[in-house]
């Protein structure tokens, strides 16, 4: 088995074929972590985004901790990703949830529903923004619910 020598110190200075040889000897090793955490096409963008970081950094990083560096940025980005991505989730899930009481809302009005019953299915947000609107037309004395 061949040992691969690196030169930090050069890859610190900026030397590109130093940096590749850092590159082709950990990216199959963060791309085997990253993969742990999510699918192989975002573990490519994620370990590419670490030594992007890596190189805009390395001046100021200290040269025996690269290893350890590259691997916990890996870590990192994939659970910031996880947790993006279950934000998003949850925003669209909201966006859904908004959308299929406002069918029922219509469905309410054009079917005669009590509006008691429709306004009960709706999730929290959606209920207390209607709740508002609800006590300044209660105030104006247009209607009640």
């Amino acid at each position: 088995m061949q040992t691969i020598s690196i030169d930090i110190n050069k890859v610190q200075k900026g030397d590109e074929t130093e940096f590749r040889l850092l590159f082709n000897l950990f990216y199959p090793r963060l791309m085997s972590v990253a993969c742990r955490f999510v699918p192989e096409h975002i573990a490519e963008d994620i370990v590419q985004s670490v030594f992007v970081m890596y190189w805009e950094q390395k001046s100021a990083l200290i040269p025996n901790a690269i290893h350890s560096f590259l691997y916990k940025c890996t870590q990192n980005n994939c659970l910031n990703y996880l947790k993006h991505q279950a934000v998003v989730l949850g925003h669209e899930e909201e966006v859904r949830t908004c959308t299929e009481s406002h069918k029922i809302l219509e469905r309410g009005f054009e079917g005669g529903i009590v509006l008691s019953v429709v306004f009960a299915s709706l999730i929290p947000s959606c209920r207390l923004f209607l709740e508002s609107v609800k006590n300044k037309m209660q105030k104006k004395h247009f209607f009640s619910f």
